[in-house]
Parts: structure tokens; C-alpha cells; sequence
């Protein structure tokens, strides 16, 4: 029976690796014997996918929030470790596909006015300033529009200031994202608008949360984005608090325990 239940495990962690184009051993304690799964055929199956995303959608970057999101969320940090061969490192790069996630774009004065461009394009179609940031056809924009926001009005020079007041850009989303993070981030925004000061919050359910945001900040725990976040509130949000040098690991931005309030 224990032998049996050993030997389902074993193929239900090489369906998932192979799902996810990784590999892994497997050694057992009664003997040196190992199993290597072989995943080409899957990692090509999710290329041919990401081919055809390209071909309808004329980008290679597929957002986050589908499998295909995240399996090229999995290349991308497998080519950072040094996982990934230059073979499938030049098949995507032929796709043109980017090394850096559209979520995580950054503010850069050397694109200013390209993506300005595309700003104003995207107002002209829609109506409005509202990109998602999963935007499936100019994922980046998505992205840039998320960091702008991110950033602040304080953040930019006075013709920065003056092209995205001209190109009709929106400093408020309305759109809805459900993350506990973004919540919570809502309610301090709401807040801080009405002339409120976190210090008026002690002893509250979002104080709470904003402590918790300040101690993960300290222990090096809080990603990028969510800072830049919450110094648009207040730029001096984190005070006196120091981030330790260590860099969060993947499992600790996963951890919510120090984002969430319960």
C-alpha cells in the first residue's frame, strides 16, 4: 500500500512539473534509483501556445491571471537563475518576448514619449484613461500607467506633469482589483484624501495594517511596487524605518501574513 500510495505521488509531482516545463530527481531511501522527467514536449506545447497568443493578440508578453500568464512568469525567473537554455531563451526572443514582466514596468524618461503615444492611442479608442493592467494587446502600457499611479503627481517633472494632464491620464483606477493589498490600500487612499493621518488610525484594523506594512518594509519583506504605493500617499510613509538589506524571496512576497488585514 505504501509503495502504491509512493508511486501515485510520483506521478502526480511529474504531471505538475511537466505541466510547468521544469524537471525534477526523485531518489528513494531504499536505493540510489532516480527518475528524471523529460519535459520538452510540454514546454513545447506551451510555446506553440504562447506562438498563437502572439499572432492574435501582436505581443509574446501573456498576461498574469491564466496558466499561460504565469508559465511565462516561470521563464522569466528560470533565465534570471540561469535555468533556462539559450535554445528556449532564442526560441522566445524570436517570439519577442520580454524578460522584464509588463507588471513590473518602471517610469523610464527614455520611452516618455513613446508610451505617451500609446496613451494617448489608447484614450482616443476607449474614451477614457482607464488601461488595465492586464491589457492583453500593449501589456506594457498596462503596465506603465500602473506605475505612473504608483509613483505620484509629486514624482514627475512639470512637462511630465503637463503631457499626461494633456494626454487625458486618470491618477485613480477604477477598476476593482480584489487583492487584499489593494483593499486595504484603497481604504488608506480614501482616508488620507477626506484629510486623514495615519496616526489618527492606532489601535484601528488599518493601523494594524499599515504597522504591518512598516515592519515588513524594515525586514526588507515589501515589494517595490506596494512601496511606491504607499509613498504616494505619503512620501514619508516608511519614516525612519531602514528595509534590510536582504531581498524578499518569492515565498515571503507570497506570504500575507505581514500584508493582510483579518
Amino acid at each position: 500500500f505504501c509503495q502504491s500510495r509512493l508511486t501515485m505521488m510520483r506521478f502526480a509531482l511529474a504531471a505538475l512539473c511537466s505541466w510547468w516545463g521544469t524537471s525534477f530527481v526523485l531518489h528513494t531511501g531504499a536505493s540510489t534509483r532516480s527518475t528524471v522527467v523529460a519535459t520538452s514536449s510540454t514546454w513545447d506545447a506551451m510555446y506553440d501556445e504562447l506562438s498563437r497568443y502572439r499572432s492574435e493578440h501582436g505581443t509574446a508578453d501573456a498576461v498574469l491571471g491564466n496558466a499561460l500568464g504565469r508559465w511565462c512568469q516561470t521563464q522569466r525567473r528560470l533565465r534570471s537563475e540561469g535555468k533556462l537554455g539559450e535554445d528556449r531563451v532564442a526560441r522566445l526572443e524570436a517570439l519577442e518576448f520580454s524578460w522584464e514582466a509588463p507588471s513590473q514596468a518602471t517610469v523610464r524618461d527614455d520611452e516618455w514619449h513613446d508610451v505617451i503615444a500609446r496613451f494617448r492611442a489608447y484614450v482616443a479608442e476607449h474614451g477614457d484613461g482607464q488601461v488595465p493592467k492586464k491589457f492583453k494587446r500593449d501589456p506594457a502600457l498596462g503596465g506603465w500607467v500602473a506605475a505612473v499611479r504608483r509613483k505620484g503627481k509629486v514624482g514627475f517633472s512639470e512637462q511630465q506633469a503637463a503631457d499626461l494632464s494633456a494626454a487625458g491620464f486618470e491618477w485613480i483606477s477604477q477598476r476593482r482589483c480584489g487583492s487584499q493589498f489593494m483593499l486595504s490600500f484603497r481604504e488608506l487612499r480614501d482616508h488620507v484624501s477626506a484629510g486623514g493621518t495615519t496616526e489618527q488610525l492606532v489601535d484601528t484594523p488599518l493601523g494594524t495594517w499599515c504597522a504591518a506594512q512598516r515592519r515588513a518594509f524594515a525586514k526588507g519583506l515589501l515589494v517595490p511596487e506596494r512601496i511606491d504605493y504607499l509613498r504616494s500617499l505619503d512620501p514619508a510613509f516608511f519614516a525612519d524605518d531602514e528595509p534590510s538589506p536582504s531581498s524578499p524571496s518569492e515565498e515571503q512576497e507570497n506570504d500575507t501574513s505581514f500584508v493582510h488585514v483579518n
